[in-house]
Formats: structure tokens, C-alpha cells, sequence
């Protein structure tokens, strides 16, 4: 059972951080981060956060090794990344209702998606990491 359990939270931390990173990316496609002067596509701002994304989710390499500890770590990691897609999402439609033509950039809507998927994935991940056995 308990590898079963690994497994699923090797699965879909990878899944997080796959969908994560590539949240990030499409948020720097969008018109969100333009209006503060902020990093865009391919710029150093976007490859130092995916970088700090990286190093967020590199504790999954000792659990994969057998570090049972890092767990918590990765807990803390899941909840902090749950936060934030909620933040991004919110922020997302806020900006694209008050300040853009909602359906006139594909980016904005790539962002909604991510952030929508990102919760169901950490969500998930929450419930089968703190299920009772």
C-alpha cells in the first residue's frame, strides 16, 4: 500500500509541476504581466522563476529517493502552489473583465485553463496525501 501511495504523489507532483511551469509560461504570453512592466515570453525574469519553480518542486528527488521527511516539505510546497494558482486565477479574470477584451487574447484564456487545472491537480493531490488509510 504505502508504495502505491508513492506512486500516486511522484504522479501528480510531476503532474503539478508540469502544469505549473507551463502556467507560468503562458502567463508570460499574456497581457497580466505587461501592464506592470513586468518580464514577458523568453525574458531572464521568466526563466529565473521557472528556475525558483524547479527548485520548489527538487525535494520530490529525495522522496523519490526514500527521504519519508521531505513529504512534509512537498505538503507545504502543494499548499503554497494551491494558493497561488487561486491568486493567478482570480487576478486573471479580474484583469481580463476590467481591463482587456476577455475573449480578444487566446494567452488570457491558456492562463484561466492553466489555473483551473492546476487546482483540480493540487486538489487531488491534498486529498490523497492527507486521506486516512
Amino acid at each position: 500500500m504505502q508504495l502505491h501511495f508513492r506512486k500516486k504523489i511522484i504522479i501528480f507532483t510531476l503532474l503539478s509541476f508540469v502544469v505549473f511551469s507551463s502556467l507560468i509560461m503562458s502567463l508570460s504570453l499574456s497581457e497580466v504581466l505587461s501592464l506592470g512592466g513586468y518580464y514577458s515570453f523568453n525574458d531572464v525574469g521568466m526563466w529565473t522563476t521557472l528556475f525558483v519553480i524547479f527548485l520548489c518542486y527538487s525535494p520530490l528527488i529525495l522522496y523519490i529517493i526514500g527521504h519519508e521527511k521531505v513529504f512534509y516539505i512537498l505538503s507545504l510546497f502543494c499548499i503554497i502552489g494551491l494558493i497561488l494558482s487561486i491568486l493567478i486565477l482570480l487576478s486573471t479574470i479580474a484583469f481580463s473583465y476590467f481591463l482587456t477584451d476577455f475573449y480578444s487574447n487566446f494567452a488570457n484564456i491558456s492562463v484561466i485553463i492553466g489555473s483551473i487545472i492546476l487546482i483540480i491537480i493540487n486538489s487531488i493531490w491534498c486529498v490523497i496525501a492527507f486521506e486516512k488509510n
